[in-house]
């Protein structure tokens, strides 16, 4: 789950939430709070994708698309 925009009262585009609800079958770390500056929503979406094996190597387009997971969350 995430939003349009990181502070919606003034639409800024950095350091989105997202929540990662869920295990993935034990293979995603639970009951965290982890912080990646720089990286988007999309990151999120690809390394839940990766979690629960998906073999695609990339996500998303143009400037928003992702080759690598996020660290330290599995």
């Amino acid at each position: 789950m995430t939003s349009d925009s990181a502070w919606g009262k003034i639409h800024t585009k950095t350091e989105w939430p997202v929540l990662l609800a869920g295990k993935a079958g034990g293979k995603l770390k639970g009951d965290g709070h982890f912080n990646f500056p720089g990286d988007s929503p999309p990151k999120a979406l690809f390394t839940a994708a990766r979690l629960m094996g998906s073999t695609a190597t990339d996500y998303g387009l143009d400037a928003g698309k992702v080759t690598a997971t996020l660290s330290g969350v599995a």
